[in-house]
This record gives structure tokens, C-alpha cells and sequence, in this order.
């Protein structure tokens, strides 16, 4: 009697997905003990967070300095060597950060000794086709 022919699902960066079995970089799991799939989602929001505190001091010594501008211009020169340095760097510091905290997504396999977490990206079309694999592999391996 012949084996089946093991089908190809997924072949990109480091992830394999057949009918027999899934590849994540180096380890090897049989598709036959996966009881399911799951994905979720994190972020570091310490980062946002961070960013958003920078984001609204900055404005706040902005805001200062237009005040002080328009109710006596005479301090404006040493109110601007302090408020305006500081309200750019923590704006742009804030508003990076605030623009590169990113979602990372996650791909986990459920099986009879417990759910661990296999791939994780930033990249969520990139997590989609691999869970989209390895549905396909789960469903044919029966």
C-alpha cells in the first residue's frame, strides 16, 4: 500500500506547511497532533504610551511660548532658547515613537500538551497565509 503524497500548503521565510507537517525555522511539528490554531495580537504600549506624554509636552511648551509671544515679546529670546529646542526634540521624539510601535502578530499551535507560540511578525498578510496554510493542513490530514 502506498503513502499518500505529502502536499505543500506554504513555502516562504523559513515556514514549510504540508499535509504531514509544519516547519518554523529549525523545529519541526506533525500536523496529525495539532488539535488547532490560534492567532492574536500585541502591542508595546509603554512605547505609545511614551510617546503620547512627549507628543503633549511638546505641544504644551510650544503653546507656552505663543502665549509668552503674544503677551510681551521682550522675553520671547530667552523663553525661545528653552521652550522651542525642547517642544521640537520631545515632539519629534514623541511622534517617532508613536509612529514606529507597531502591532506584532502571532501565529500558536494547540495540542494535547499545551498551546505554544510559533511565529510571531509584523507583518499580519505575511501570519494570514500561514494560518490560512495551516488550516488547509489541518482539514486535509484527516
Amino acid at each position: 500500500m502506498s503513502q499518500p503524497k505529502e502536499r505543500i500548503f506554504y513555502r516562504k521565510h523559513g515556514v514549510l506547511i504540508t499535509s504531514k507537517r509544519a516547519v518554523f525555522d529549525t523545529t519541526t511539528y506533525v500536523v496529525r497532533n495539532i488539535s488547532s490554531v490560534t492567532a492574536d495580537t500585541s502591542e508595546k504600549t509603554t512605547e505609545k504610551v511614551f510617546g503620547i506624554l512627549l507628543l503633549v509636552s511638546g505641544i504644551f511648551f510650544l503653546a507656552l511660548w505663543v502665549i509668552a509671544f503674544i503677551s510681551d515679546p521682550q522675553y520671547i529670546t530667552a523663553l525661545s532658547l528653552v521652550c522651542c529646542p525642547f517642544a521640537g526634540i520631545s515632539t519629534a521624539i514623541g511622534g517617532t515613537l508613536l509612529y514606529t510601535a507597531k502591532k506584532t502578530f502571532h501565529v500558536s499551535l494547540v495540542s494535547s500538551s499545551g498551546e505554544i507560540r510559533v511565529l510571531s511578525s509584523h507583518d499580519e498578510e505575511f501570519i494570514d497565509e500561514v494560518l490560512d496554510a495551516l488550516d488547509k493542513a489541518l482539514v486535509e490530514r484527516d
